[in-house]
């Protein structure tokens, strides 16, 4: 069973425990008994653009649902008490063993979507990150617990259909249409 999100599949007021309880729009709860209000915020995500020394696209191949074997970007959601730049830092670090720093990124833009997972979809809002930090695809490793390999593909030549998740879709479209590859300084 699927459920539209979060703040349908309460059944009770986490307050109170009564059954009571009125939904406005697909983000907030309230209950009438206890008035209790749950608004059912977006998930922050971070995700990175990252090239190799020939100037390609490093896409993720993903290992797991949702949209298991499409391509992706490296990225996840922002934990608790973190800044996006440090969760970029972290999921680059956890995802492909790379060490960078803020020095290394750039904030490029932000998207909106939904994620579903177990059934429930969730509303996402992920900031995109440039990395001016070029990798070598010889020697670059990555998390074979999240990630089946990894593929450098040619701004020009990328095939979106490929790519499932939406708002990653949406991005890529966006930037190879912009030339915004063209224009990044990289590091040397």
């Amino acid at each position: 069973m699927s459920i539209k999100n979060v703040v349908n599949s309460y059944r009770f007021c986490p307050l109170c425990g009564k059954t009571n309880l009125l939904r406005q729009d697909d983000f907030m709860l309230k209950c009438k008994d206890c008035r209790f209000i749950y608004f059912d915020n977006p998930k922050p995500g971070v995700s990175c653009l990252i090239f190799n020394h020939n100037k390609q696209l490093l896409f993720t191949k993903r290992l797991k649902e949702p949209m298991k074997g499409s391509l992706g970007l490296p990225g996840g959601f922002v934990d608790s008490n973190e800044t996006l730049d440090e969760a970029i830092i972290r999921e680059i670090k956890e995802e492909l063993f790379l060490d960078l720093n803020q020095s290394d990124i750039y904030y490029y833009g932000s998207s909106k979507g939904h994620f579903e997972y177990q059934g429930i979809s969730y509303f996402i809002v992920t900031a995109w990150f440039i990395c001016r930090k070029t990798v070598d695809e010889q020697t670059i490793k990555f998390a074979t617990d999240e990630i089946e390999d990894l593929v450098f593909l040619d701004p020009e030549k990328i095939d979106f259909d490929l790519i499932k998740l939406p708002d990653v879709k949406n991005l890529m479209v966006k930037f190879i249409n912009k030339k915004d590859y063209k224009k990044i300084n990289f590091k040397i």
